[in-house]
């Protein structure tokens, strides 16, 4: 499982840098195009690494494109947003119910 967070949460941290690259070479992109352009880069990077949070997680999914889907759009929000996911999910491994 460890490993699979990892994963997810490297490529939260290239999607950020590829975008600010992108950024950088096209200042046109700005707004929700940048969002779009990270939400593009985000879905790619899942797809080719075939990384997927659910997967990461141990949940089983009937659709693999589905959790290269959800984790290409949750790394496009960017690594913080990913390490507070990862936070709480750790957190409620760790407690005993």
């Amino acid at each position: 499982m460890a490993q699979g967070l990892t994963s997810v949460i490297v490529l939260a941290v290239i999607v950020e840098i590829l975008t600010e690259v992108l950024k950088t070479l096209l200042p046109v992109i700005q707004g929700n195009m940048c969002r779009y352009a990270a939400a593009l880069i985000g879905i790619g990077l899942a797809l080719s690494a075939r990384i997927g949070i659910f997967d990461a997680v141990g949940m089983p999914v009937s659709n693999q494109f589905l959790d290269y889907l959800v984790t290409g759009l949750l790394i496009s929000r960017g690594s913080n947003l990913i390490h507070d996911i990862m936070s709480r999910l750790e957190d409620r491994h760790s407690t005993p119910v």
